[in-house]
């Protein structure tokens, strides 16, 4: 059986569907056929070179694909990084928490006392400084009139009462303001006594 098909065409056509007067055949040598002579190469020793070998089934076929895994699997390599850098590190952060842990603490005994000496220094240092500035702001402000005086520029004063806004001994009015408030008072209480009150006063007149 063997010879007959192979006098025919060579083992790669029959081992494939052929095209037949625009019609398509199905190939001489089946399936079966196919698997017990590709067997019988192999005993022989004789390699099967008339198909090719399909490659692995997980990396090409989307139905039998490799399987994703969970997420602590895809993040392995990851997390060994982060792990890694954490370690390196973990000395010098240890150290640093202690020494937080230690300033956190209230001072005792002689360290208190200590700590009480070196805030009153600071708080004096404080106190010149504030007082240095203080003087040399006030030695500026000399010289600036000391320069003015040269040059025969008074300085400006303000007074009480002025019209500049400040406020006078009264009050809140300006003195103007009061001279004419205290004459519209004169002339209310004249009108709102009217003669009664001019009669009053002859009669005490007469009186005494």
């Amino acid at each position: 059986m063997w010879l007959k098909l192979l006098s025919r065409s060579s083992i790669e056509d029959l081992i494939k569907p052929q095209l037949v007067n625009g019609s398509w055949r199905r190939p001489a040598i089946g399936g079966k056929q196919k698997a017990d002579l590709r067997q019988y190469f192999q005993k022989a020793g004789v390699p099967w070179i008339y198909e090719k070998e399909t490659p692995d089934v997980h990396f090409e076929s989307t139905y039998n694909r490799k399987p994703k895994g969970s997420a602590v699997e895809r993040n392995y390599e990851v997390r060994l990084a982060s792990i890694r850098r954490a370690l390196s590190t973990q000395d010098e952060r240890l150290d640093k928490m202690r020494q937080e842990k230690i300033q956190s603490k209230p001072y005792k005994g002689y360290d208190r006392l200590m700590a009480g000496v070196l805030k009153a220094l600071n708080q004096g240092e404080g106190e010149q400084k504030r007082g240095s500035a203080k003087q040399q702001m006030l030695a500026q402000r000399a010289v600036e009139l000391a320069e003015k005086k040269s040059l025969g520029i008074k300085g400006t004063s303000k007074k009480q009462g002025s019209k500049s806004g400040i406020t006078s001994k009264g009050g809140h009015f300006g003195k103007k303001e009061r001279e004419v408030f205290e004459m519209t008072k004169g002339n209310l209480g004249y009108e709102m006594g009217g003669k009664h009150t001019s009669e009053d006063a002859n009669e005490d007149k007469k009186t005494k």
